[in-house]
């Protein structure tokens, strides 16, 4: 049964898509103000060690690193990981496509999987009419 909350046209990989690109724009947005706080705190430890002492006084790239440092670690929990997570996704559900199921491909053909070879699937695109595709152009699998 088909879910008709998402509307007509709509499927599961473009509210994904829609997600992702949500997620982008909102870590983007994160990464630059973590940046503009960051920078700022990094100017305060230096404007800090500059008013001690001479024998109090400490390596002034301190600031600097810890900026670096944490932009990194800003970058690879909001881009990265996310990533890494998708692609992972994507490999279990192409080594699980068995003959029968129903794929849409990236270039929007959908079809039924007839034969499955080392890298490459064959789709029923409709009756006696069979494609072939890599097994890395399946978008999606609706069961």
């Amino acid at each position: 049964m088909k879910d008709l909350s998402r509307g007509p046209g709509r499927s599961a990989l473009k509210d994904e898509q829609e997600e992702a690109g949500n997620m982008v724009r909102f870590g983007t947005l994160s990464v630059v103000m973590a940046t503009a706080t960051l920078a700022l705190a990094g100017d305060a430890l230096t404007a800090m060690a500059q008013d001690g002492g001479a024998a109090a006084r400490p390596n002034p790239w301190l600031g600097n690193i810890f900026v670096f440092g944490s932009l990194m670690l800003i970058f690879y929990f909001l881009i990265l990981r996310p990533q890494q997570r998708r692609q992972k996704d994507m490999q279990k559900m192409i080594e699980s496509l068995k003959k029968g199921d129903k794929v849409l491909t990236n270039g929007g053909v959908y079809g039924v999987v007839s034969a499955i070879k080392e890298d490459r699937i064959v789709l029923e695109v409709s009756k006696d009419v069979r494609m072939e595709f890599a097994k890395s152009a399946v978008a999606s699998v609706d069961a």
